[in-house]
């Protein structure tokens, strides 16, 4: 392949329209190569500056012909530039380009669009891209907005000027997942003022549909296609895309001294906290997929068994879950990101809970006081804030210590090491309606799931703290009363028979509907054993609570583990081979193609041989994440074994799925820190489609195509093997 010619990189650009007047609002400048060149096409373009090594070179050339064309054609305020960012390259401009970069400043209007996969990739490097962008009173813009919940997450953390909608909203039909999008958009931009911009409008079904979305703005071929701007276009009265400041970036120090400026500081022993701890994770689980939890504890040690499974819970369903300390794994517990402090971070002696949502934030930030003695009496200074400019730069100095690879020392993925003393465990506050010996009492309060004691009428003497967390009431509000009361109508008249029908010793069990605290149902399984009278004391009822959503989910979680690779959480072979027939039949109905991708890390036994296999074990996940971050949703990625992966990839061509695997290679292709080394991968990768190969509608047949394919590459020359690189300075 030729070298790519940077000189004769040129854009096209498409109009952006306001939808209620039509009219041009600002352009989107698409990057093409040299006319009639093998490197015309954006995708042929990119693919040979990866290939040649020169990625961030022609990216910085395709942003330069932008501004050029703009400049060039007067495209003078209000009318508004919109500029794309490559996630795999945030660097600074190259001297070359520097002085269009300084006049796209004073002369133009700018937008840059990110993609939400690059702050979940990178989100330290981003988060400084984005303060860089800023600096140059250029706006942001997050594109994609809606195909993934993590889009909506992050839209807080990064505040962008503009919310760009995914096209496949436009097509989908109205549910509760769709109402959620448009409800999470439409509070940002109400309380940022950010303009929501509609893409793919190629119908006026299409433009009906993005209106009632609450977009103002749109593009798409109904207003127009790529072209040269070759005359000045004509400019609306005033611009319509909005930049304004934005909360800078929290200064890489103390989150505790930052959050705690102009705040009532509370002092308070170990076990208070971590009860408000663990509530604002509670507050992230019922938030759902649109959330984001960050937490930071000054080391390992503390990220207690019991920590972990919660933190596992709430990783199941958010879109992003983080926790740093010193010492901390890649992944502390499966779906849960880690990040290593460095022991001298201002954060390191302070212990922070952030959640944040579109509709809530919240934030727990504590500093240790080193008191000595037990655990549980240890203090801390504290604040705890919902002020959601406090949280969000919490947030922000959190998720900017979050990186790909890790500067220390190399630690043990999956290991969580064991708490110090009873650092997991709060201490028991004292029972209602009585005062059993201590050691019924530590295991009524402590138990891990809810706990009554009723007498023969069914009123509540005592109930525990996994049952007021479960019904979303404080004891003083369940004591008294009777479990009936909160029982689902549908339901009582069952619970109540069920428990009149213990007339002497014998146990019953039954599901029947709690009603929370806030009107939500909580299914359950009640199981009451009646308790005979000792002497003059009366028989009682004793009962025992489990959430049935919590047992489903951890069944579901077993047959997660089942399935999913231990190391890496992908796809194991049973479950992509399974997926690869149910695709291959509704290609068949649907008459659509369907492609495999088979991935090998070329040169992985040499990080083992010299770096050791804990090291392996890390470029692997960080290998498994890349991949996975540059999927759409609905393809699937697996571990296929050793350091083989494999990608199926529905509704895909040949030239799509050679597409994906050059962006595959190039992302890869990127140096990792990790455990202290820097390492560069190369990956090579055979694709095969169904249509293409004449057993492709077998599952077997066609992963046999892609991997002949993959070595057939092998053969004709692989890339250059996984090797250390150079270490900054």
């Amino acid at each position: 392949m030729t070298q790519v010619e940077t000189t004769a990189i040129r854009s096209v650009y498409q109009p952006v329209v306001s939808l209620g007047t039509r009219a041009v609002v600002g352009y989107e400048a698409l990057a093409r190569g040299a006319a009639g060149s093998e490197h015309e096409s954006p995708v042929a373009l990119l693919r040979a500056a990866r290939e040649q090594g020169r990625l961030p070179e022609v990216e910085w050339a395709c942003r330069a012909a932008a501004v050029e064309g703009a400049l060039r054609a007067r495209l003078a305020s209000p009318l508004t530039l919109f500029v794309n960012l490559e996630p795999e390259v945030m660097t600074s401009p190259p001297a070359a380009v520097r002085h269009l970069v300084e006049r796209a400043g004073r002369e133009l209007r700018v937008v840059v669009e990110l993609t939400e996969r690059s702050l979940a990739w990178r989100p330290a490097d981003l988060l400084r891209t984005v303060a860089w962008v800023r600096s140059q009173g250029w706006g942001v813009a997050v594109d994609d907005v809606g195909a993934d919940p993590l889009s909506l997450a992050l839209m807080p953390l990064l505040e962008p000027d503009v919310v760009k909608l995914d096209l496949g909203l436009l097509r989908r039909r109205p549910d509760a997942p769709l109402a959620q999008v448009v409800a999470a958009v439409s509070a940002h931009a109400e309380r940022t003022g950010a303009t929501v911009l509609a893409e793919g409008v190629e119908t006026e079904e299409h433009l009906r549909t993005a209106l009632a979305m609450g977009a103002t703005l749109g593009q798409g071929w109904l207003f127009g296609r790529p072209g040269d701007l070759a005359a000045p276009p004509p400019a609306p009265d005033r611009p319509v895309v909005m930049v304004r400041p934005r909360r800078p970036v929290a200064p890489r120090g103390s989150v505790f001294e930052d959050v705690a400026v102009g705040q009532v500081v509370q002092r308070s022993t170990k076990p208070l906290l971590q009860a408000m701890s663990q509530h604002l994770e509670g507050q992230a689980l019922a938030c759902g997929p649109m959330t984001v939890l960050l937490s930071s504890i000054e080391d390992a040690r503390f990220f207690s068994p019991g920590t972990a499974a919660r933190y596992q819970q709430v990783a199941a369903r958010a879109a992003l879950v983080a926790v740093l300390g010193k010492g901390m794994p890649v992944e502390p517990v499966q779906g849960v990101r880690g990040g290593l402090l460095d022991p001298d971070d201002p954060i390191c002696p302070e212990w922070a809970v952030v959640v944040v949502s579109p509709h809530f934030t919240g934030a727990l930030v504590a500093r240790d006081l080193h008191d000595r003695g037990r655990a549980a009496d240890r203090r801390f200074d504290y604040v705890l804030t919902y002020d959601r400019e406090l949280v969000l730069r919490a947030a922000t100095a959190l998720l900017g210590r979050v990186v790909t690879g890790y500067p220390g020392a190399a630690v043990v993925l999956g290991a969580v090491p064991p708490p110090e003393d009873d650092a997991g465990l709060a201490a028991p506050p004292p029972l209602v309606g009585g005062a059993p010996d201590v050691d019924f009492r530590s295991a009524f309060e402590n138990a891990p799931i809810g706990m009554a004691v009723l007498d023969t009428r069914g009123v509540v003497v005592r109930c525990n703290t996994a049952l007021e967390r479960l019904l979303g009431r404080p004891a003083e509000q369940v004591v008294g009363g009777d479990l009936f009361g909160v029982t689902h109508v549908e339901d009582r008249a069952r619970a109540v028979a069920a428990c009149r029908s213990l007339t002497g010793p014998g146990t019953v069990q039954i599901a029947v509907r709690f009603v929370h605290a806030d009107g939500g149902v909580v299914p359950v399984t009640v199981t009451t054993s009646r308790v005979e009278a000792d002497g003059d004391q009366p028989a009682q009822l004793v009962m025992h609570v489990e959430d049935a959503a919590a047992q489903r989910a951890l069944e579901a979680e077993l047959t997660h583990r089942a399935l999913h690779d231990a190391l890496t959480g992908l796809p194991n072979r049973g479950l992509f081979s399974d997926r690869l027939d149910h695709a291959l039949a509704r290609a068949a109905r649907q008459a659509r193609d369907t492609s495999v991708l088979f991935l090998d890390l070329d040169g992985f036994k040499a990080v083992n041989d010299t770096h050791g296999h804990h090291v392996g074990d890390l470029v692997l996940v960080e290998a498994a994440h890349r991949v996975q971050g540059l999927l759409r949703p609905g393809d699937t990625a697996a571990r296929w074994g050793g350091d083989e992966f494999t990608v199926l990839c529905e509704g895909t061509s040949r030239a799509q799925a050679d597409g994906i695997a050059d962006r595959l290679r190039a992302a890869l292709a990127v140096p990792m820190s990790v455990a202290g080394r820097s390492l560069v991968l190369h990956a090579t990768i055979g694709t095969a489609c169904a249509q293409d190969v004449p057993d492709g509608a077998d599952g077997p047949g066609l992963l046999r195509a892609a991997d002949a394919a993959m070595y057939a590459l092998k053969g004709a020359g692989s890339p250059a093997p996984t090797t250390p690189a150079p270490r900054r300075a």
